[in-house]
């Protein structure tokens, strides 16, 4: 047999496995350009704050179909990582995959694309939006560029909220009010 059909048929390692997974997504990856990081700042900089729609965590938001599944990591770093894989390349990466699932907090269009990545294991943490725009596939440049703005939206949301019930935390409390009708000492 020729030795590089002996290779061919060895086994994998464990770290040429988890090794798989890494090259495939650093082949696959595209840096978006900083019109992104400034289009989605808030999803860029929500692993900075407890408050955001994350709490703190590194935010994927993802698109899956019945091919596969389109990516875009909003790193820690301040990177736009856009990437795709069919199912069968994630078969083959499922070490990093399982790794990228479980660090990461999710935001999906609908429950249809969360069924999707769940049914593939593991499910991830992630919110699904209410008001996701139709038709977000990953192959759909224009609908997943809904799909982000729409993302984007619920985090100045999410913020939003939080910003408000830290101001009633920590506003002050009105512990008696003068009754109508009545004086109160000083107003003639």
């Amino acid at each position: 047999m020729a030795a590089w059909l002996c290779a061919a048929l060895t086994p994998l390692t464990t770290s040429e496995v988890s090794m798989r997974g890494k090259s495939l997504f650093v082949e696959r990856v595209i840096a978006r350009p900083v019109l992104w990081q400034n289009r989605f700042s808030l999803l860029l900089h929500a692993n900075q704050s407890a408050s955001s729609i994350s709490d703190g965590r590194q935010i994927v938001a993802a698109a899956a179909d019945a091919d596969g599944v389109r990516c875009v990591f909003f790193t820690t770093l301040g990177s736009v990582l856009d990437f795709r894989a069919s199912w069968a390349d994630l078969e083959h990466a499922r070490g990093w995959w399982e790794f990228a699932v479980r660090w990461n907090f999710w935001i999906l269009p609908d429950r249809e694309h969360f069924d999707r990545l769940a049914s593939f294991r593991p499910a991830p943490q992630a919110k699904i939006l209410s008001d996701g725009p139709a038709g977000v596939t990953p192959t759909s440049e224009a609908a997943f560029l809904r799909f982000l703005d729409t993302a984007e939206a619920c985090a100045a949301d999410a913020l939003i909220a939080a910003s408000a019930a830290s101001n009633v935390a920590h506003a002050p409390r009105i512990t008696s009010v003068p009754q109508v009708g009545h004086r109160v000492q000083g107003n003639a």
